[in-house]
Protein backbone atom coordinates (compact mmCIF):
# COMPACT_ATOMS: atom_id res chain seq x y z
CA UNK A 1 0.00 0.00 0.00
CA UNK A 2 1.49 3.07 -1.04
CA UNK A 3 2.07 6.06 1.56
CA UNK A 4 -0.37 8.80 1.78
CA UNK A 5 0.91 12.25 0.28
CA UNK A 6 0.33 14.05 3.74
CA UNK A 7 2.14 17.66 1.75
CA UNK A 8 -0.72 17.30 -0.84
CA UNK A 9 -3.52 16.60 1.66
CA UNK A 10 -2.28 20.03 3.39
CA UNK A 11 -1.57 21.94 0.55
CA UNK A 12 -5.63 21.25 -0.37
CA UNK A 13 -6.65 22.46 2.95
CA UNK A 14 -4.59 25.04 3.29
CA UNK A 15 -5.35 26.73 -0.56
CA UNK A 16 -9.17 26.18 0.50
CA UNK A 17 -8.80 28.44 2.89
CA UNK A 18 -5.69 30.90 2.07
CA UNK A 19 -7.30 31.29 -1.45
CA UNK A 20 -10.92 30.05 -0.77
CA UNK A 21 -12.81 31.35 2.07
CA UNK A 22 -9.95 34.30 3.04
CA UNK A 23 -10.60 35.36 -0.03
CA UNK A 24 -14.04 35.19 -0.36
CA UNK A 25 -14.71 36.69 3.22
CA UNK A 26 -12.35 40.01 2.21
CA UNK A 27 -14.43 40.30 -1.25
CA UNK A 28 -17.77 40.14 0.34
CA UNK A 29 -16.76 42.45 2.96
CA UNK A 30 -15.18 45.17 0.60
CA UNK A 31 -17.80 45.07 -2.05
CA UNK A 32 -20.47 45.52 0.70
CA UNK A 33 -18.61 48.31 2.24
CA UNK A 34 -18.40 49.99 -1.04
CA UNK A 35 -22.10 49.34 -2.33
CA UNK A 36 -22.78 51.48 0.85
CA UNK A 37 -20.41 53.93 0.53
CA UNK A 38 -21.84 54.23 -2.58
CA UNK A 39 -25.42 54.52 -1.05
CA UNK A 40 -24.52 56.84 1.22
CA UNK A 41 -23.74 59.65 -1.19
CA UNK A 42 -26.30 58.23 -3.69
CA UNK A 43 -27.63 62.20 -3.56
CA UNK A 44 -24.79 63.64 -4.48
CA UNK A 45 -23.93 61.28 -7.26
CA UNK A 46 -27.05 61.76 -8.88
CA UNK A 47 -26.97 65.31 -8.55
CA UNK A 48 -23.52 65.66 -10.35
CA UNK A 49 -24.45 63.62 -13.08
CA UNK A 50 -22.39 60.24 -11.64
CA UNK A 51 -25.33 57.96 -11.57
CA UNK A 52 -24.66 56.43 -14.22
CA UNK A 53 -21.22 55.30 -13.66
CA UNK A 54 -21.87 54.19 -10.10
CA UNK A 55 -24.95 52.28 -10.74
CA UNK A 56 -23.61 50.26 -13.09
CA UNK A 57 -21.04 49.79 -10.04
CA UNK A 58 -23.56 48.89 -7.58
CA UNK A 59 -24.75 46.23 -9.97
CA UNK A 60 -20.97 44.87 -9.91
CA UNK A 61 -21.04 45.12 -6.16
CA UNK A 62 -23.77 43.20 -5.35
CA UNK A 63 -22.41 40.48 -8.36
CA UNK A 64 -19.51 40.02 -5.68
CA UNK A 65 -21.56 39.99 -2.52
CA UNK A 66 -23.65 37.22 -3.63
CA UNK A 67 -21.45 34.94 -4.90
CA UNK A 68 -18.83 35.50 -2.27
CA UNK A 69 -20.96 33.98 0.22
CA UNK A 70 -22.98 31.80 -1.71
CA UNK A 71 -19.36 30.12 -2.30
CA UNK A 72 -18.17 30.38 1.05
CA UNK A 73 -21.00 27.99 2.23
CA UNK A 74 -21.23 25.69 -0.70
CA UNK A 75 -22.23 22.52 0.15
CA UNK A 76 -20.19 19.34 -1.08
CA UNK A 77 -20.21 17.86 -3.98
CA UNK A 78 -18.56 15.80 -6.82
CA UNK A 79 -15.86 18.30 -7.00
CA UNK A 80 -13.28 19.75 -4.52
CA UNK A 81 -14.73 23.22 -3.29
CA UNK A 82 -12.92 26.01 -1.32
CA UNK A 83 -15.84 26.27 0.81
CA UNK A 84 -16.51 26.10 4.31
CA UNK A 85 -18.56 22.85 4.55
CA UNK A 86 -15.93 20.91 2.17
CA UNK A 87 -12.88 22.23 4.54
CA UNK A 88 -15.07 20.25 7.15
CA UNK A 89 -14.83 17.25 4.55
CA UNK A 90 -11.21 17.55 3.95
CA UNK A 91 -10.40 17.46 7.79
CA UNK A 92 -12.52 14.29 8.17
CA UNK A 93 -10.55 12.31 5.64
CA UNK A 94 -7.66 10.08 7.51
CA UNK A 95 -4.92 11.81 7.11
CA UNK A 96 -5.60 15.28 8.14
CA UNK A 97 -4.35 15.32 11.47
CA UNK A 98 -0.76 13.74 9.97
CA UNK A 99 -1.08 16.48 7.47
CA UNK A 100 -1.70 19.36 9.92
CA UNK A 101 0.43 17.76 12.80
CA UNK A 102 -2.62 17.59 15.13
CA UNK A 103 -3.60 15.01 17.41
CA UNK A 104 -6.23 13.26 16.08
CA UNK A 105 -9.17 13.59 19.03
CA UNK A 106 -7.75 17.04 19.10
CA UNK A 107 -8.59 18.14 15.35
CA UNK A 108 -11.95 15.81 15.42
CA UNK A 109 -12.90 18.07 18.36
CA UNK A 110 -12.12 21.46 16.18
CA UNK A 111 -14.04 19.80 13.49
CA UNK A 112 -16.82 19.05 15.71
CA UNK A 113 -17.11 22.07 17.04
CA UNK A 114 -17.11 23.67 13.78
CA UNK A 115 -19.69 22.32 12.35
CA UNK A 116 -21.68 23.16 15.10
CA UNK A 117 -21.07 26.97 14.28
CA UNK A 118 -22.32 25.74 10.91
CA UNK A 119 -25.38 24.29 11.98
CA UNK A 120 -26.72 26.95 13.78
CA UNK A 121 -25.84 29.11 10.36
CA UNK A 122 -28.19 26.36 8.71
CA UNK A 123 -31.05 26.93 10.87
CA UNK A 124 -34.29 27.67 9.34
CA UNK A 125 -33.68 31.50 9.12
CA UNK A 126 -30.36 31.23 7.85
CA UNK A 127 -31.29 28.16 5.27
CA UNK A 128 -33.67 30.33 3.90
CA UNK A 129 -31.32 33.34 3.40
CA UNK A 130 -28.31 31.14 1.65
CA UNK A 131 -31.59 29.30 -0.01
CA UNK A 132 -32.43 33.17 -1.75
CA UNK A 133 -29.15 33.85 -2.06
CA UNK A 134 -27.90 30.79 -4.33
CA UNK A 135 -31.49 31.59 -6.46
CA UNK A 136 -30.03 34.79 -7.27
CA UNK A 137 -26.71 33.53 -8.26
CA UNK A 138 -28.07 30.66 -10.44
CA UNK A 139 -31.33 32.03 -11.90
CA UNK A 140 -29.80 36.27 -12.48
CA UNK A 141 -25.99 35.86 -12.10
CA UNK A 142 -24.73 32.66 -13.59
CA UNK A 143 -27.80 31.87 -15.85
CA UNK A 144 -30.14 34.69 -17.19
CA UNK A 145 -33.17 32.21 -16.33
CA UNK A 146 -36.30 33.04 -18.52
CA UNK A 147 -38.28 34.05 -14.92
CA UNK A 148 -39.84 37.34 -13.59
CA UNK A 149 -37.94 39.32 -11.03
CA UNK A 150 -41.18 38.78 -8.59
CA UNK A 151 -40.44 35.23 -8.77
CA UNK A 152 -37.46 35.09 -7.25
CA UNK A 153 -37.14 35.97 -3.63
CA UNK A 154 -33.81 37.62 -2.76
CA UNK A 155 -31.79 38.06 0.89
CA UNK A 156 -32.57 41.33 2.94
CA UNK A 157 -29.15 43.09 3.83
CA UNK A 158 -29.13 41.69 7.31
CA UNK A 159 -29.31 38.07 6.52
CA UNK A 160 -26.65 39.08 4.39
CA UNK A 161 -24.49 40.66 6.58
CA UNK A 162 -25.03 38.08 9.07
CA UNK A 163 -23.78 35.13 7.28
CA UNK A 164 -20.94 37.13 6.60
CA UNK A 165 -20.08 37.89 10.08
CA UNK A 166 -20.55 33.86 10.77
CA UNK A 167 -18.34 33.10 8.21
CA UNK A 168 -15.71 35.38 9.47
CA UNK A 169 -15.66 33.42 12.75
CA UNK A 170 -15.17 30.35 11.94
CA UNK A 171 -12.50 31.24 9.09
CA UNK A 172 -10.68 32.85 11.94
CA UNK A 173 -11.06 30.06 13.86
CA UNK A 174 -9.78 27.61 11.24
CA UNK A 175 -6.93 30.46 10.32
CA UNK A 176 -5.75 29.91 14.16
CA UNK A 177 -6.12 26.57 14.74
CA UNK A 178 -4.64 24.84 11.40
CA UNK A 179 -2.67 27.48 9.81
CA UNK A 180 -1.35 28.97 12.88
CA UNK A 181 -2.48 33.03 11.34
CA UNK A 182 -4.10 35.02 12.70
CA UNK A 183 -6.96 36.79 11.39
CA UNK A 184 -9.04 38.02 14.62
CA UNK A 185 -7.44 39.07 18.15
CA UNK A 186 -9.12 38.64 21.41
CA UNK A 187 -10.82 41.49 21.44
CA UNK A 188 -13.20 40.55 18.16
CA UNK A 189 -11.19 42.50 15.36
CA UNK A 190 -10.94 40.95 11.94
CA UNK A 191 -8.07 41.99 10.30
CA UNK A 192 -9.40 41.57 7.18
CA UNK A 193 -12.23 44.47 7.71
CA UNK A 194 -9.42 47.05 8.20
CA UNK A 195 -8.16 45.86 4.72
CA UNK A 196 -11.87 45.82 3.34
CA UNK A 197 -12.11 49.46 4.90
CA UNK A 198 -9.16 50.64 2.91
CA UNK A 199 -11.06 50.80 0.18
CA UNK A 200 -14.18 51.92 1.13
CA UNK A 201 -12.04 55.01 2.73
CA UNK A 202 -10.75 55.23 -0.89
CA UNK A 203 -13.89 55.99 -2.51
CA UNK A 204 -15.04 58.29 0.09
CA UNK A 205 -11.73 60.32 -0.63
CA UNK A 206 -12.30 59.89 -4.61
CA UNK A 207 -15.77 60.99 -4.01
CA UNK A 208 -15.31 64.12 -1.46
CA UNK A 209 -12.33 65.25 -4.25
CA UNK A 210 -15.03 64.90 -7.19
CA UNK A 211 -17.84 66.64 -5.39
CA UNK A 212 -14.75 69.20 -4.54
CA UNK A 213 -13.69 69.73 -8.21
CA UNK A 214 -17.13 70.19 -9.53
CA UNK A 215 -18.08 73.17 -7.22
CA UNK A 216 -14.59 74.52 -8.37
CA UNK A 217 -15.07 74.72 -11.70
Amino acid sequence: MSKPDLEAIRAQIVDAIKQGITGNCFRAERALLIYREIGANAERINKDGYGAVFGGVQEALLKEIVTSIAAIYEPSTNYKLRSIPCVLDYLRSRHAHQALNLELEALKTLVEEWQAKLDEVFDETHKDALCRIRDVRNKRMAHDELIAEDKIKRPTWEEIEELLEAAKAIHADMGFHLLRIIYRTDDGTYFLSGDAQMAQQSLKRLLNSAFQNDKSS
